[in-house]
């Protein structure tokens, strides 16, 4: 006989959840009431933990994802840890996110910067030291939902990190993530787990952003001329988040030649006239021999 005291946690409880806890709850069974404010997130690649305050979701036999509007992309995020971990848990919305993103790609051992989630933003703030610590300064801090190198920040010291931090409301959610040391990167355009076209993004009046869009030299390579570690790295990315059309965002730390996944954007831009052009061409063409 299993004499093991079960563990439930349920997140967002109703209010009405305090007395079922106080009903049912006894020698074998334990019911934790908790907020989705005490759930951080650590991710590098090669490490993927989510807790509930020190507690890894892992340790639980039960999750109940209990949510309202406003954090459906953390709970969406944090059931993908959960069915990685073969954890019990109610169904949520699929609200994709670069979080959601960065959870997946590090569960599938995919390269991508140390990066640290906290939420809300009253909470972040006590995380400094923490961030200090692992990330070091400068490290960015990013808007999970955003686009065109929007509400992203490269965060130099405390008073810098304390300024942004002021001015955020809980309505924005931020992943903080090592900053990793380049003069360019990569956009990999990838089609039906092919790479179709590839460029060198190199800023120009941009003080750490290699946008396009925030005026950064745009190079075409040949497929051929695109270092093999970052093709590899592009496909792996893309197979992983199940995207048949997708750029990425793809960076090769100066100092020791190790590549990163910075972003996967199912809707990139394409430059006019450029090897992009001819990639969404391709992919169409495959859509089109595919169903013929």
């Amino acid at each position: 006989m299993d004499t093991k005291q079960k563990k439930i946690l349920v997140f967002f409880p109703l209010p009405e959840l305090k007395a079922v806890k106080k009903k049912l709850e006894d020698k074998s069974l334990s019911i934790e009431l908790a907020e989705y404010s005490d759930v951080s997130m650590k991710l590098s690649g090669t490490n993927s933990q989510i807790c509930y305050k020190s507690s890894d979701l892992k340790t639980f036999d039960y999750v109940w994802l209990l949510t309202k509007w406003a954090v459906t992309d953390v709970v969406f995020a944090v059931s993908l840890y959960l069915k990685y971990n073969s954890i019990r848990h109610t169904t949520t919305n699929c609200i994709q996110s670069k979080l959601s993103d960065i959870v997946t790609l590090s569960l599938n051992k995919i390269s991508i910067p140390l990066t640290y989630f906290f939420y809300p933003n009253d909470v972040l703030c006590n995380k400094i030291k923490l961030l200090e610590t692992d990330l070091h300064y400068p490290f960015i801090m990013k808007v999970i939902r955003g686009s065109l190198g929007n509400g992203v920040y490269l965060v130099k010291n405390v008073a810098e990190f304390s300024s942004l931090t002021s001015k955020f409301n809980d309505e924005h959610k931020y992943v903080m993530q090592k900053y990793i040391p380049n003069n360019f990167d990569y956009r990999i355009i990838v089609g039906n787990n092919r790479v179709l076209s590839g460029e060198k993004r190199i800023r120009q009046n941009d003080e750490f952003r290699n946008n396009a869009y925030l005026g950064a030299k745009e190079v075409f390579l040949k497929i051929s001329e695109i270092p093999i570690q970052v093709q590899e790295l592009a496909l792996k990315a893309t197979k992983a988040l199940d995207a048949n059309w997708a750029g990425l965002d793809i960076v090769t730390d100066k100092e020791t030649g190790k590549s990163y996944v910075l972003e996967v954007n199912r809707r990139p831009g394409l430059t006019e006239g450029s090897s992009e052009i001819t990639a969404c061409e391709q992919f169409i063409t495959d859509i089109k021999n595919s169903i013929e």
